[in-house]
């Protein structure tokens, strides 16, 4: 059983596929897992993970490529 007292967001490297795939982007599930650990580590605390970071980190995608 979870603590009641903590919550935890869960994101999926299906979400940014999906987003991904929203938008056209061709990507790889494991650079889309890439990605996702990246957003985990570099977030900032203030906004989170939500979908327009998760649109960012796929802009910094198609930069890279």
């Amino acid at each position: 059983m979870s603590d009641p007292e903590t919550i935890s967001i869960i994101w999926h490297v299906d979400d940014v596929l999906a987003q991904a795939s929203q938008r056209d982007v061709k990507i790889s599930r494991e650079k889309a897992i890439d990605l996702l650990h990246r957003m985990d580590a570099k977030h900032d605390a203030n906004i989170g993970i939500n979908w327009e970071v998760i649109d960012c980190y796929l802009d910094m995608y198609l930069k890279e490529e």
